[in-house]
């Protein structure tokens, strides 16, 4: 029983390993797609705009002391698409802050 715990404990810390890696590739992507524009195809947000939103969201609400890897990556490697979730949380959610507390 413990050669099988053990081959599941490296099995478990390639897969994490790997999201990670995965996870860090399709933000660059997202990134570099993005650019300097407000919105993946121009002036007006999309579908892909709001699932990108929805999924930063997840990555940028976590708390301070989260030890979230790509949390910390997006906010210090990829600014644009910070921006990209700031300007659509202020555009189609001013009250955010008020809400968090209500």
């Amino acid at each position: 029983m413990g050669q099988v715990r053990k081959y599941a404990t490296i099995i478990h810390s390639v897969a994490l390993c790997s999201i990670d890696f995965v996870s860090r590739q399709d933000l660059k992507a997202l990134s570099t797609l993005l650019g300097s524009k407000d919105y993946m195809f121009g002036e007006k947000p999309s579908l892909l705009d709001a699932s990108m939103f929805g999924f930063a969201t997840c990555l940028m609400t976590l708390p301070e002391d989260s030890s979230s890897e790509l949390s910390k990556y997006l906010q210090k490697e990829l600014p644009n698409l910070v921006q990209h979730y700031e300007r659509i949380k202020e555009k189609y959610w001013p009250d955010w802050e008020q809400m968090k507390h209500d």
